[in-house]
C-alpha cells in the first residue's frame, strides 16, 4: 500500500493487502441478484452500489427511469427501520419477476431490502413560523364549506360542460374525456353516485383505491440530446378522467375556501384567477424605472430558483401547513395521496408502481392550489420581517412589499443601506429563505439564483455581497440582460 506522507510519496512501514471485488453489469435487470448473491468474502471493509449513467436501451432504459422516479419519490431523510445508524440514503432496484415490474428499496447501510416509504420522518417543528404569527390571521372561514358534501345533478353538468375537456389522452383505464360528456342520464347517475360516494364517506380510501388514483408516466424526449439517457426525457403523468373529474371538484372546493378566506399573499400571482405572473412583472419593472430616477433610493432585487420545486414537497409538511390554515378535510386530501402512485406507459400496465412520499401529485388540477398554500408560509414569513425591520423596496408613494412569487419562482427586493449595509435587509430576507428551506426541504438551487442593483448611476459602486448557506450568491453586473 502506497502512502502520502510529510515528505511525499513513501512507503508504510508495514505493508497491508485491500482487496477490492467489483461486479459490474450492463443489465439493470440483474442488480436484485447481484445483490442477494453471497459473493461478499469476509473481511470486506465497504460495500457501495453505483450507478452508472447510460446509456441505457430497449427494456433498461424503462427500469432506469423506475429508478430516477422512485429516487425522486422518497421523503426528506428516510429511515429503513432495520438499522440505528441509517444513513437515510434508499436505493431504489428496478427488477421483472414473472413479467411483472416491481420497485425494492435497498438500504446499503445495513445492506438488507426495507420500504422506506413506511418510515418517513415527521415534519420538523413550525415554531419559527408561529412564533412570528404566521397563523395567527387570515385562516379558512367556516362559512366558506369544507372539501366534502354531496355534488347535485345541476353542478355536475356545469362541471362536464366546464372542465372536461376533449382530445386528451386517457389515464391507465382508456376511458377518453369524450365518454363523460357524452354520457347518457343513466351513466351519469351512475358516476353521480360514485363521485358522492368518495365526498361523503368517512373514510374515502375504500373508495379511492390505487386503481383510480393510479397514474401512467409518458416519456417525452426534450429534443437535442441523447435518445439513451433517462435525463434528456420529460415525464407526463396521464390520470384517469374519472379521478380528475373528482379533482376538479375538490379544487373548487379548495379554491372557494382559500380564495374566499384571503388566505394566499398579494405577491403570489401563479394559478390565480385576476391576478397573474404578468401582473408581478409589471410591479417589478415599474419599481425598477422608479428607482433609476436621481430622487429614489436604490434596492436590492433577488431572484430565487428552488430546485425541482413541485416534486419536493414533503407530504407530511404539506398537511401540516393545510392544517395550521384550519383548512377542513384534510384527511380527504390523505387518503388521495395514500395511494396516488404512478407506472410507465411504455410498460402498458407490467412496469412497478412507484409511490411518492414528496411532490405535488404530477397531472392532477389540485397540484397547483396546493403547492401555492404550501409556500405561502414563506411569503408570509418575508412580508412579517418587512412590517417588523421596514424592509421593502423603499420607493416612496408605492405601497410597501419586498416579495414577488412568480408560481414556483420568487423574487424579493430590498432597499439599500438597510440594517446598515448595502445589501443588509435583503440578506435578512435570504436568511428567512434559507430556513424555511431547512425546514420544507425545498432546495434553493444556487447556480440559477442571482442578485442585482436597481437604482441610480451613484449607487452601482456601493459592495454588495450576499451568501446562501455560505455560498456567495452571484451579482449581475451592470448592462447583463436578466
Amino acid at each position: 500500500m502506497i502512502v502520502w506522507g510529510a515528505s511525499g510519496l513513501q512507503e508504510p512501514d508495514t505493508t497491508s493487502t485491500i482487496r477490492a471485488q467489483l461486479t459490474t453489469t450492463l443489465d439493470l435487470n440483474e442488480v436484485s441478484s447481484i445483490i442477494e448473491a453471497n459473493v461478499y468474502p469476509e473481511g470486506l471493509l465497504e460495500r457501495r452500489i453505483v450507478w452508472g449513467e447510460g446509456p441505457w436501451r430497449e427494456a433498461n432504459m424503462l427500469r432506469a427511469w423506475e429508478v430516477v422516479l422512485e429516487g425522486k419519490a422518497y421523503a426528506k431523510r428516510p429511515k429503513c427501520g432495520n438499522c440505528t445508524d441509517c444513513k437515510g440514503h434508499p436505493v431504489p432496484i428496478a427488477t421483472v419477476a414473472n413479467g411483472t415490474g416491481l420497485i425494492s428499496s435497498f438500504c446499503q447501510s445495513c445492506w438488507d431490502w426495507s420500504d422506506f416509504h413506511k418510515h418517513r420522518p415527521a415534519p420538523p417543528p413550525m415554531d419559527f413560523m408561529t412564533e412570528r404569527g404566521i397563523f395567527k390571521t387570515r385562516l379558512a372561514r367556516p362559512d366558506k364549506g369544507g372539501l366534502r358534501g354531496k355534488l347535485t345533478e345541476e353542478e355536475l353538468e356545469k362541471l362536464l360542460a366546464t372542465y372536461v375537456k376533449g382530445r386528451l389522452s386517457p389515464g391507465p383505464d382508456g376511458i377518453i374525456s369524450e365518454l363523460l360528456k357524452d354520457a347518457t342520464s343513466t351513466e351519469r347517475s351512475i358516476i353521480l353516485q360514485w363521485i358522492n360516494e368518495v365526498l361523503t364517506s368517512d373514510d374515502p380510501g375504500h373508495k379511492l383505491s390505487v386503481t383510480e388514483v393510479h397514474g401512467l408516466v409518458a416519456l417525452l424526449h426534450k429534443g437535442g440530446g441523447s435518445t439513451v439517457r433517462a435525463e434528456n426525457y420529460r415525464p407526463v403523468v396521464l390520470l384517469n378522467s374519472l379521478f380528475q373529474l373528482v379533482s376538479y371538484i375538490i379544487q373548487e372546493r379548495l379554491v372557494r375556501i382559500v380564495e374566499g378566506s384571503n388566505i394566499l399573499e398579494p405577491g403570489q400571482g401563479g394559478f390565480r384567477a385576476r391576478r397573474g405572473c404578468d401582473i408581478n412583472m409589471h410591479k417589478l419593472d415599474f419599481i425598477t424605472r422608479e428607482a433609476q430616477k436621481k430622487t429614489s433610493n436604490a434596492f436590492v432585487r433577488i431572484d430565487v430558483d428552488f430546485e425541482n420545486a413541485f416534486n419536493s414537497v414533503p407530504h407530511e409538511h404539506l398537511f401540516a401547513v393545510l392544517r395550521a390554515f384550519e383548512i377542513p378535510d384534510i384527511d380527504l386530501l390523505e387518503s388521495v395521496y395514500a395511494v396516488a402512485t404512478v407506472s410507465l406507459a411504455q410498460e402498458r400496465g407490467k412496469g412497478g408502481g412507484v409511490t411518492f412520499d414528496t411532490g405535488v401529485q404530477q397531472g392532477s388540477v389540485l397540484s397547483p392550489t396546493l403547492f401555492n398554500v404550501f409556500l405561502n408560509p414563506l411569503l408570509r414569513l418575508l412580508t412579517a420581517i418587512g412590517h417588523q425591520r421596514g424592509i421593502s423596496h423603499g420607493i416612496k408613494g408605492i405601497a410597501a412589499f419586498n416579495n414577488l412569487a412568480f408560481a414556483d419562482d420568487l423574487t424579493i427586493v430590498a432597499e439599500i443601506r438597510r440594517l446598515g449595509v448595502p445589501g443588509g435587509g435583503a440578506q435578512m430576507l435570504l436568511n428567512v429563505i434559507e430556513e424555511f428551506s431547512t425546514w420544507s426541504g425545498m432546495e434553493v438551487k444556487i447556480v440559477k439564483s442571482c442578485g442585482m442593483w436597481a437604482g441610480a448611476e451613484r449607487d452601482l459602486k456601493l459592495p454588495l455581497t450576499l451568501v446562501f448557506r455560505e455560498q456567495q450568491l452571484k451579482i449581475v453586473p451592470r448592462g447583463d440582460p436578466v
